[in-house]
């Protein structure tokens, strides 16, 4: 091959570097300042920096990059959008699947409507019969770890388990949301609308949903009926030795308790955790299992309002970014990286260190200048 046709392949790689550094088609994807958004308020929890220094890097790159047909390898947990021209690369797509396990820390170290049970308890038993109190004072911490409570115990895991597949469905919505930005340019108009709505398939918000519902379910059951009647009497039974200052907590308890302490409705025929807020405030949905965050004042607040209760949910949920469409994308996306969640989000561990700021593109790039460069001279 002459020298003159190596120069000449040389040039027009050079051109292509140029006009993929300088194009706008990344830059303007309309999801992109959502997302980036997203990501860089889930990564400012990082405490060392490193994520949000990263995150800025790889945005800016995303912003510079030449879309390209990826495949589901170079996608990752985004591989939905395999095939087209899309503007990630792997290691965006790996800051997106960190920055979505970054979801979940700060809703499992949040107390539960049942952690607040626990507690209201202990205080209600302490004040309310300190003088019958055997192995007293009672403090949440002790029920928590006796086993003998078998009842209790029984409900405790099963909470549990119910509160951390909660998390994961707010990290599975939330990595599906910024996923989005890896759909190919060449797609957009099929996810946008003209009012700049995302649109979803109904399945992906049917599994938010159904996973939330369920969530809903589980601890809202746990306050009812027999079984936490029964629930209350063995506490009551370990704790207080007179009968008639139990029942007095037994009635206390049950009186706190008995509103829908959790229930995923806004009170106006929709639904907190609905799917169709995605990139907007979902705070009234995530903290769901929460309860009513006066549950445990000592004023008359503890017996709340309902009706104040509504106009705080109300206001914490945000108008829908998004709609049904049947040519929509799917914003539940699952991980094997949600493994690490755990009930109290002691087990959670983010890891932005195997999150390269240099484009696999400009490598790529650079071999082929590197090549060319070689056999010219």
């Amino acid at each position: 091959m002459s020298k003159t046709i190596i120069l000449a392949l040389l040039l027009a790689q050079i051109i292509t570097l140029a006009f993929a550094a300088s194009s706008v088609t990344c830059g303007t994807h309309p999801l992109l300042n959502k997302v980036q958004s997203s990501v860089n308020s889930l990564v400012a929890t990082d405490t060392s920096g490193k994520a949000k220094t990263k995150s800025d890097a790889l945005f800016k790159s995303f912003t510079n990059a030449k879309p390209s047909s990826k495949s589901a390898a170079d996608l990752g947990v985004c591989s939905a959008y395999a095939g087209q021209n899309s503007c990630c690369d792997k290691n965006i797509v790996k800051l997106i699947d960190q920055a979505a396990l970054q979801k979940a820390k700060p809703i499992q170290t949040k107390s539960t409507v049942f952690q607040k049970f626990t507690n209201i308890y202990a205080a209600q038993a302490n004040k309310l019969c300190s003088k019958y109190i055997t192995n007293g004072p009672v403090t949440a911490d002790a029920i928590l770890k006796n086993a003998a409570l078998t009842s209790f115990q029984a409900l405790k895991t099963s909470q549990a388990t119910c509160k951390i597949n909660f998390a994961k469905a707010l990290t599975s919505f939330t990595r599906g949301a910024l996923c989005t930005v890896c759909s190919g340019v060449d797609k957009v108009n099929d996810y946008v609308n003209a009012q700049g709505q995302l649109k979803v398939t109904q399945d992906s918000v049917n599994q938010f949903v159904s996973a939330t519902d369920t969530a809903a379910t589980c601890f809202a059951n746990i306050f009812t009926g027999d079984a936490f009647k029964a629930t209350i009497n063995e506490l009551n039974g370990k704790y207080i030795s007179d009968a008639t200052c139990a029942s007095s907590v037994l009635t206390k308890i049950q009186t706190v308790f008995t509103n829908k302490i959790i229930q995923n409705s806004d009170g106006n025929g929709g639904k907190l955790c609905k799917g169709t807020t995605v990139f907007g405030n979902n705070a009234a949905c995530e903290s769901l299992l929460q309860g009513d965050a006066n549950l445990e004042s000592n004023n008359s607040r503890l017996l709340r309002s309902e009706d104040d209760e509504m106009f705080r949910l109300l206001d914490a949920s945000a108008a829908p970014d998004a709609v049904v469409d049947p040519q929509g994308v799917s914003v539940y996306t699952t991980s094997s990286t949600d493994s690490s969640i755990d009930e109290n989000g002691s087990n959670i561990s983010t890891s932005f260190d195997n999150v390269s700021t240099t484009s696999s593109e400009i490598i790529k790039a650079a071999l082929a200048l590197i090549s060319l460069l070689a056999l010219a001279f």
